[in-house]
């Protein structure tokens, strides 16, 4: 399976966002079961971006979502 145009151009803004602010990126994955991108990101921000290109960013210490992108 692979991701969706929007979720690829998704993905690229909010990692050079996150590579501009200095996080690290640890994990980008595509989970098959939901047909999400999962971002790991410095030490506690994970993304999900889902099958249309839209992303929510989490604080792990959090379970809703900090903002949509």
């Amino acid at each position: 399976m692979l991701p969706t145009t929007e979720q690829i151009l998704t993905s690229f803004i909010l990692c050079q966002r996150l590579t501009s602010l200095y996080r690290s990126i640890f994990l980008v994955s595509l989970d098959e079961r939901t047909e999400d991108i999962y971002v790991l990101a410095g030490e506690k921000t994970e993304i999900l971006i889902d099958k249309h290109g839209n992303g929510n960013l989490y604080d792990i210490y959090q379970l809703s979502p900090n903002e949509p992108y």
